[in-house]
């Protein structure tokens, strides 16, 4: 555009944003709030790539962000690269024990990376802990393929609570 025009990326609030962050972490880079904000705006953006890094850079700088490695993980899985969630969600899940979220992504990557017992351990306490239908089917699933009736049973119940079936 001419001098003294806004640009069209100016326009959408997702891309402003994520321009203001990339300034910030420029000018600031020992900030792990700024790299695990952009982090997350990169990532809703579909740039996988640069949330990896920003969000890699935010753990670096605080590695108890519970946000940026809930972030991390969820990243690593969305590209298919499960060391990555798996190292992020397991460090997430033992430095905050408190995270449900953290071992519910930790089941999920563990599930993608074939590691279906490794799964249901660190599911089995959580069945109670989520409404969302999705991952309460698959509980359903995996606990009724590992043999575990009871915690199959305990799932279903929590998934017609959440009126999912």
């Amino acid at each position: 555009p001419g001098f003294g025009t806004v640009p069209d990326w100016y326009r959408n609030d997702t891309l402003r944003t994520w321009h203001f962050l990339r300034g910030r972490t420029l000018v600031d880079q020992n900030d792990p709030k700024l790299f695990a904000a952009r982090g997350d705006v990169e990532r809703a953006l579909g740039r996988l790539d640069e949330a990896r890094a920003s969000l890699q850079r935010a753990v670096g700088l605080d590695p108890g962000n519970l946000d940026a490695l809930l972030s991390l993980g969820a990243v690593g899985y969305e590209t298919g690269d499960f060391p990555l969630a798996i190292r992020a969600l397991e460090h997430a899940a033992q430095i905050h024990p408190e995270s449900a979220d953290a071992r519910i992504g930790l089941g999920w990557a563990y599930l993608a990376a074939g590691r279906s017992d490794d799964a249901a351990a660190v599911w089995k306490p959580e069945v109670t802990a989520t409404r969302d239908p999705a991952t309460l089917r698959r509980m359903r699933e995996l606990f009724a393929a590992l043999g575990d009736a009871a915690t199959a049973a305990e799932a279903d119940r929590a998934l017609a609570a959440t009126g999912g079936r």
